[in-house]
């Protein structure tokens, strides 16, 4: 698949992405029927994204193998607001590595009508994560191909606590490769 192709395919799922975003809810919070499970899959993808990164943004298979490595903590009683949290924190760190780059700031969705954080506010802003990470990675290997990075993952059962389980490890692991790119 072409680099051109490629981007037509993430401006396609980001244009869908928006557009679910749009879709009228509960009037106080975005709601678009998600659950954590389908947050869970999204970090699924991040967390393999990530891990692929390490290796094109540092040329050094090592930083991909230290970062596989690496696993999820256990968390409790964590809520969708302090997923987003995580989920801003990662975005923070992401968008100093692509500027280092020369590359866009991630984008943000905030609810317009500043309802409570739910699993599709988390969702989004995660997605929007995903696509900011695949360009990275693109820009850094731009004969990698990336659509397994938006694989469709069956799980169900999932709480809050486990996705902030998954953002955490995706954050212990840009730490460490930022620490890497900056030695």
């Amino acid at each position: 698949m072409s680099l051109t192709t490629q981007k037509q395919i993430m401006k396609l799922m980001l244009t869908v992405a928006v557009g679910l975003a749009i879709v009228p809810g509960s009037g106080h919070a975005v709601e678009l029927g998600l659950t954590p499970s389908h947050v869970f899959s999204l970090w699924t993808n991040i967390n393999t994204a990530l891990v692929t990164t390490g290796s094109a943004v540092t040329g050094d298979d090592d930083v991909s193998r230290r970062l596989a490595g690496m696993s999820p903590a256990a968390f409790h009683d964590k809520t969708p607001g302090n997923v987003l949290e995580q989920v801003a924190a990662f975005r923070d760190k992401l968008d100093r590595l692509k500027a280092a780059s020369g590359l866009k700031a991630t984008q943000v969705y905030r609810d317009p009508e500043g309802g409570e954080v739910t699993p599709s506010v988390v969702f989004l802003n995660s997605g929007h994560v995903l696509d900011s990470l695949v360009l990275l990675l693109i820009h850094s290997d731009s004969k990698r191909l990336v659509g397994g990075f938006y694989a469709r993952h069956e799980i169900s059962g999932k709480t809050p606590s486990n996705v902030f389980g998954l953002v955490d490890l995706a954050n212990r692991r840009m730490d460490a490769l930022m620490r890497t790119v900056t030695n």
